[in-house]
């Protein structure tokens, strides 16, 4: 299988984990577009414990210290970065939709489109912190259907029939005019069960995964286009992406010695979490990517993991400068 001439990369910025502060997320946010990366993005979670710093975000276990477990929403980020970046795409993976109102967050993530030029691409979750659910008063043994509903719901918001009305098992309206319409924006779905592969070719304009090694990664492509076909949709039509914690040095050995504890704390072991992750020289480094492009992967999402906010700049810049074209 091969992928698309280039692989698209993009950043994961702290808006959440040991350096989730306003200032890293603004200084990195536009030292990854400076840098020429394709897209900033930012995660979505509401309720955040303090044994959840790490979990999914760029910095490292030594890095946690008495820091509160910041956790700035990811559309009003996405938002304010909208503003101030002019060029790279702003992502949010994944937005777990079954805790949103699809009408409102219809208008909201319309808004955004409108007025950042078509920018903004939403990939979906369905949710995986019960805490989350129960603050919400979410049942989380539903949000399957829950996800399915609120997906059919936005893409008759988005469709090209006003008013709208909608109605499944878990949500019902009618005479809803929701305009302006979104002129680009793209919906991934994330999940690699046989449901979110499914969910992905039923509502989605792209798929994307996370922590699969490249073998496996392959084999999830490869069984997303059965599904595709299966539906009487076209492979070809559908973004694909993965999302990684990356850590590059000027060696494997020292790769590996600054990212052993979270890979360990995150994995289990070492040895799964290099699998899983991008770690190592810059040769190294490079030599997976393409990996990943060869597998089927259109975009690759990037979350470094380094002991401190210079550390994790230095990592994006050695990364952008053999990866990828000089900006304009």
């Amino acid at each position: 299988m091969s992928g698309p001439e280039r692989l698209s990369l993009g950043v994961r910025l702290p808006n959440s984990g040991p350096f989730a502060t306003p200032e890293a997320i603004l200084e990195l946010a536009s030292l990854v577009e400076d840098a020429g990366y394709d897209t900033v993005w930012v995660h979505d979670h509401l309720s955040w414990a303090r044994e959840e710093l790490t979990h999914f975000a760029p910095g490292s276990l030594e890095a946690c210290r008495d820091q509160d477990p910041n956790f700035f929403e990811s559309i009003t980020t996405v938002a304010v970065l909208g503003g101030r970046l002019r060029r790279a795409r702003l992502g949010i993976a994944g937005l777990v939709l079954p805790l949103r109102d699809p009408r409102i967050l219809a208008k909201q993530v319309t808004t955004i489109e409108q007025l950042t030029g078509s920018r903004l691409v939403l990939a979906f979750g369905i949710g995986a912190i019960t805490n989350d659910f129960t603050v919400m008063g979410v049942r989380f043994d539903r949000r399957g259907r829950i996800m399915n509903d609120h997906l059919a719901a936005l893409r008759a918001i988005f469709g090209p029939t006003q008013p709208v009305a909608f109605e499944s098992t878990t949500l019902a309206f009618s005479d809803g005019t929701f305009l302006p319409r979104p002129s680009r924006l793209p919906l991934w779905v994330t999940g690699a069960s046989e449901a979110g592969l499914e969910r992905a070719v039923r509502y989605a304009d792209g798929w994307m995964t996370v922590y699969a090694p490249v073998e496996e990664y392959a084999a999830h492509i490869r069984r997303l286009h059965e599904v595709a076909a299966a539906a009487g949709r076209d492979p070809g039509g559908l973004d694909t992406a993965i999302e990684t914690y990356v850590c590059v040095a000027a060696s494997r050995e020292e790769a590996v010695a600054i990212a052993r504890a979270s890979l360990e704390a995150k994995f289990k072991t070492l040895e799964r979490g290099l699998a899983a992750c991008i770690v190592g020289s810059i040769d190294d480094v490079m030599e997976k990517l393409e990996a990943y492009r060869a597998a089927g992967a259109a975009h690759a999402e990037l979350k470094f993991i380094g002991h401190d906010v210079p550390q994790l700049a230095r990592m994006i810049e050695r990364l952008a400068a053999r990866a990828l074209p000089s900006p304009a």
